[in-house]
């Protein structure tokens, strides 16, 4: 589950965000200084104590995109989320005069938006864990099988698995 997510400027000011939980630490802020202002945008994930932080940068637009989850957690859909979520911002802001854009800060007629994308992306996401799951094996597909009387027997049978797997 998603801890924090925000959209901001490159030069620092918040555009939109949504916070379900409080974060330890400031991974936001370790984000900005240890990648964003170096200019190491090659790496796609930074981890700032407990929290992991993704994003993904709008170079057109000046935007960045930014996930935080905790840093224990695979998040497989968080990638598609930040595509997604900077798509539709950036349509947003393109419907803006560039003057205004600055002070969109709270945007809130952007959260309907985004609540639409993360729960369908999390519901797929879901769906896809669920369908993954294995089936366990029969006992016939086992090691185990092949060690007893009836399994060593199959396997060496004519038709077996083992001549089978031997022509």
């Amino acid at each position: 589950m998603l801890d924090h997510v925000l959209i901001a400027r490159k030069t620092g000011v918040v555009l939109w965000e949504k916070v379900w939980a409080p974060v330890k630490g400031a991974p936001v802020d370790a984000l900005v200084h240890a990648v964003l202002l170096e200019q190491r945008l090659g790496v796609d994930v930074h981890h700032d104590g407990d929290s992991s932080v993704k994003w993904s940068v709008d170079n057109e637009l000046d935007i960045v995109v930014i996930a935080v989850y905790q840093r224990i957690l695979t998040l497989e859909y968080v990638d598609a989320l930040l595509a997604t979520v900077k798509t539709a911002f950036v349509g947003v802001l393109k419907e803006m005069p560039a003057e205004a854009r600055d002070d969109l800060y709270p945007c809130d007629s952007f959260t309907p938006a985004y609540m639409k994308v993360h729960d369908e992306l999390e519901r797929r996401a879901l769906e896809e864990k669920r369908t993954a799951k294995k089936v366990p094996r029969t006992f016939q597909q086992s090691a185990k099988f092949a060690n007893t009387k009836q399994g060593n027997k199959e396997s060496n049978a004519v038709g077996g698995a083992a001549a089978a797997a031997a022509r």
